[in-house]
């Protein structure tokens, strides 16, 4: 808006209502503990803790795009900064200018690519909401099929990122909590939880796995859940939830233990979600998981 007096209110209801504040240097990658990023295909991003290091805070993330346990700053530059072993690189640079690149590596030195700032004013319509002002970063590959392209939106940090590998695959936004809230189903709505429009069981993450895996799933409204493990014979192996709850996406995670908690073997074994429709009836999915000790 022109008006001063109304952009001053307006960044104020912000900073206020959603801790959204424009002026901070994370706005466009927010770094708090608990932040959480669900992608398509069951891809959760979480930040787990802070560790100093160097006289500089990071934060680190169980999972980030295709790595595992990084650390990551930003500075007062806006840059954003991924550390390995004892050396810093950035990774994003939401200071520069259109047109602007930069050299990156992947953590553990297997890829390198070069990345283009493409834009800063893109619109972004994801299942969480439609985002504006997104900057679009293109990870540009030094061989053949292994680019990326990135968007990230002021208040929430990614929303959509492409694969471009042997087929290309779309990763997008469908659920985030971030500094305490939830990003607006579309923009100029207030902040909210986004309901699923359908029951769903999703693969677990990971899989294979060893000893710990999360199972997502979404509930369009208010239902009994049970969320059981069978092993190939079809026995009952451990029940994960047994409870009422309201509409929304949860995640579960198995140890790889049966009811006493001790543990089975490895193999195959089955998740089945059940809940109830407002009619009454019952509704099943089931998704099968890998144990390798």
């Amino acid at each position: 808006d022109p008006d001063q007096d109304v952009r001053t209110s307006a960044q104020w209801a912000l900073r206020k209502v959603l801790d959204y504040n424009p002026n901070r240097p994370d706005h466009y990658f927010p770094l708090e503990i608990k932040n959480k990023w669900v992608f398509s295909y069951a891809i959760f991003e979480t930040i787990t803790d802070t560790i100093r290091l160097a006289d500089s805070l990071y934060f680190r993330f169980d999972r980030f795009r295709e790595f595992t346990n990084i650390l990551m700053r930003m500075t007062s530059d806006k840059k954003l900064m991924l550390r390995e072993n004892s050396s810093d690189q950035v990774w994003l640079d939401f200071s520069a200018n259109i047109g602007d690149t930069w050299k990156v590596k992947a953590p553990g030195g297997n890829a390198e690519w070069t990345v283009h700032l493409q834009s800063k004013t893109d619109t972004v319509k994801v299942p969480v909401g439609t985002f504006t002002n997104c900057y679009r970063f293109w990870f540009q590959f030094n061989g053949a099929d292994n680019d990326w392209v990135e968007w990230y939106a002021p208040g929430v940090g990614p929303v959509k990122r492409i694969h471009y590998g042997f087929g290309m695959r779309e990763y997008v936004l469908v659920h985030a909590s971030v500094n305490g809230f939830y990003p607006p189903a579309n923009v100029g709505q207030p902040s909210e939880k986004e309901v699923p429009d359908q029951f769903h069981l999703y693969p677990n993450y990971p899989n294979p796995f060893n000893a710990l895996t999360v199972i997502p799933f979404d509930l369009p409204h208010s239902s009994h859940v049970t969320l059981e493990i069978f092993n190939l014979m079809g026995k009952k192996v451990r029940t994960l939830l047994a409870d009422q709850k309201p509409a929304g996406h949860f995640e579960v995670q198995w140890d790889g233990t049966e009811e006493l908690k001790q543990e089975v073997a490895s193999g195959i074994y089955f998740c089945r979600l059940q809940a109830v429709t407002p009619s009454n009836q019952a509704v099943f999915q089931v998704q099968k998981l890998i144990l390798l000790r």
